[in-house]
Parts: C-alpha cells; sequence; structure tokens
C-alpha cells in the first residue's frame, strides 16, 4: 500500500513523540508469526505499559535520526516490530526475549538504554534491570540487614568522597 506524503509525515511525527516519551526501544523480527501469537503479544505490552509499532523501515530510520537510538538503524532490514518502554526500561526487552523463549521464529535483535547499545547477546542485561519497586525493596532489605549507625557512616564516607573530588 502506498502512503501519501501528509500520512508519512504524520507517522514519523507520532513516531518521534513515541521516542521523545520512552525509556528503551527494543528492535525484534516477527517474521512467521501468526496473528494469534502478535495479538497476544501486544495485549501484554499493553499490560506492562510498552508501546509495539510495526512501521515502515525508512520511516522509522528517518525517526531514529539525531537521537539515542540512531544505533539500531543497522538492524531495520525485513519486518521489523519495534517496542518502546514507558515507565520500565527493562519492560520491552523482558516482554520480548520471553515472547522468543514461547515462538522461536520471533527474534529479537537490538535495544537501546541510556545511549547504551545492547546486542542480541547481552540484551538479558537490559531485560532484567530491577524495576523501580524491585529496587526500593532491595534498598530497605539492605537497611533491614545493617545498623543504622553502620548505614550513617557509609553515607558520610561517600559525601566526604563526593567533596574531594568536587
Amino acid at each position: 500500500m502506498i502512503l501519501k506524503y501528509k500520512k508519512k509525515t504524520a507517522i514519523l511525527s507520532e513516531i518521534r513523540h513515541i521516542i521523545e516519551n520512552s525509556l528503551s526501544v527494543v528492535i525484534a523480527n516477527f517474521k512467521k508469526i501468526n496473528v494469534n501469537n502478535m495479538t497476544k503479544l501486544r495485549r501484554d505490552a499493553r499490560v506492562n505499559n510498552i508501546d509495539i509499532r510495526v512501521v515502515r523501515n525508512t520511516i522509522t530510520s528517518i525517526a531514529f535520526q539525531n537521537t539515542q537510538y540512531e544505533c539500531l538503524k543497522k538492524f531495520l532490514i525485513g519486518p521489523i516490530l519495534i517496542a518502546f518502554s514507558k515507565k520500565n526500561p527493562g519492560s520491552a526487552a523482558r516482554l520480548l526475549k520471553n515472547f522468543e523463549k514461547e515462538n522461536l521464529d520471533f527474534k529479537v535483535l537490538a535495544g537501546v538504554f541510556q545511549n547504551q547499545f545492547f546486542s542480541q547477546k547481552n540484551l538479558d542485561e537490559l531485560a532484567y534491570l530491577p524495576t523501580h519497586e524491585e529496587a526500593i525493596a532491595k534498598f530497605l532489605n539492605l537497611i533491614k540487614e545493617i545498623s543504622f549507625l553502620r548505614l550513617y557512616r557509609t553515607l558520610r564516607l561517600i559525601q566526604n568522597k563526593k567533596k574531594q573530588f568536587f
């Protein structure tokens, strides 16, 4: 289907708006995935506050220009699905990695978070970043385990080290 210029620019501005509001982006090849599985993936994405888009590669390439996601342009070959994490940076990678385990034809290609590129091999690092709630829970457990006096001393040491460097 041929898109008119106005439609293409509207899609481009929508994708750029999504890029500005996302924490991380993950790209996957969805070749040979049936409609039922894609519907399930989209439903799971909505629940996890992830925006999934299938956009023409040239429009996506233009949208990625001059952003931290520009390094993903080389992966825009074939049928590409783009997942944008809105709240938790690892949620899109986690969702797509779990979907990849269930569907052997689905391939997660790469991701970016805070100008750091994650290839297919090390995407698990991004996928299993702790959520905000998990990080707070770990910190609270740490506080329970150590005494408050020891925590106070540790925080004072950190403060003194910062004063030395700045």
